[in-house]
């Protein structure tokens, strides 16, 4: 082989191994976590400040309009643990009690331990229309 064409070779790989590595490194501060209440609920320090989606079961009774029907909280919970949710946005028709939701934004632990998401969307699903209604039902 000639020197002109182990030096393109050498170059390509050198670029392709550099490209990944940025790609890599670039996508690190936009990562984003989806996590279950009970285990974000056990170690909060770890979640904190970080974008995530965190899921769980609404608590009956603890969904409340805080500013005009744009600001919301409510509770979630899964497996004994729970999480405050201060959702800023137009409430989906589906969030209800005992409904299962999936709430992106950022976890805040309060001096009191109190853990808050901070939520600028909300996913939630109608326990009606899924096959695990029932087994919904039982978990409060």
């Amino acid at each position: 082989m000639r020197n002109s064409t182990v030096l393109k070779i050498v170059l390509t790989a050198s670029l392709v191994v550099a490209g990944g590595g940025f790609l890599v490194y670039a996508s690190l501060d936009d990562a984003q976590y989806y996590e279950f209440v009970d285990v974000v609920a056990k170690q909060p320090e770890k979640w904190e400040g970080r974008d995530l989606k965190l899921h769980g079961y609404v608590v009956p009774g603890t969904i409340k309009d805080e500013g005009g029907g744009t600001h919301w909280s409510f509770v979630l919970e899964r497996n004994g643990e729970k999480v405050a949710i201060d959702f800023q946005g137009v409430k989906p028709d589906n969030l209800k009690d005992r409904s299962e939701v999936v709430a992106q934004g950022k976890l805040h632990t309060f001096a009191d331990g109190k853990l808050v998401l901070r939520s600028n969307e909300i996913m939630a699903k109608c326990p009606s229309k899924y096959k695990g209604a029932q087994s919904n039902q039982e978990l409060f």
